[in-house]
């Protein structure tokens, strides 16, 4: 699955600081949104070579803001701030008036340049950053009974899986079902095998057996 940056919009705005008119873009080192009259203020969006945003923003040709990056800290999912594509880039230009409660003017105005620059993720879930390493393909446990023998009796195991467990573990109790079969003929020692649980089958096949070797010390 990948994730868009939907709040995947970065928003830059060029405020009413420069004559009537439309932004321009220049598509090079990064995608500049310049304001007319001379560019008075302009705003430099990138993607560094981790595919991190970054911008910068410049007034009369000096830097205000320094290249810096952007990108946002999920609180379920971990950063979205690498591994970024440009997803599409929008242009609008803004102007309209809104009343004042005070001050020698009824109305203000309220006129800007604005790009919407839409971020994809590449890689999704399988992305290197996601540390796949640290989840589970599923979750179970096995649970194990074993009755080790004293060399005139075999040794003897059950075993079950947690999530077969008919009832609390404290309240379990494996001698109340046959043992494991034990498939190894060798005298003192013995071998059996239990089934994958069910939720394990779409990963190792309906036919997954786990198995448990008992032998003396």
């Amino acid at each position: 699955m990948k994730r868009v940056l939907l709040a995947g919009v970065f928003v830059f705005v060029c405020g009413a600081l420069t004559a009537a008119g439309a932004p321009t873009a220049d598509l090079g080192d990064g995608l500049v949104l310049r304001s007319l009259n001379g560019g008075v203020v302009s705003v430099t969006f990138d993607l560094d070579e981790a595919g991190t945003p970054v911008y910068s923003v410049e007034y009369k040709g000096r830097t205000v803001v320094s290249r810096s990056a952007l990108g946002l800290e999920l609180k379920q999912g971990g950063p979205l701030s690498r591994g970024m594509r440009v997803d599409a880039v929008e242009f609008r230009t803004h102007d309209s008036t809104y009343p004042l409660a005070v001050g020698k003017a009824s109305r203000a105005r309220d006129r800007y340049y604005e790009m919407t620059v839409s971020l994809r993720e590449q890689g999704g879930i399988f992305g290197f950053f996601d540390h796949l390493e640290q989840t589970a393909d599923f979750e179970d446990t096995l649970v194990v009974d074993i009755a080790p023998g004293d060399g005139t009796v075999m040794p003897k195991a059950w075993a079950i899986w947690n999530s077969q467990l008919p009832e609390a573990i404290r309240d379990y109790d494996p001698t109340a079902t046959p043992p494991i079969h034990d498939t190894n003929p060798a005298t003192g020692q013995w071998r059996g095998e239990v089934p994958m649980p069910p939720v394990s089958h779409p990963l190792f096949g309906q036919d997954a057996v786990v198995v448990i070797t008992v032998t003396p010390r």
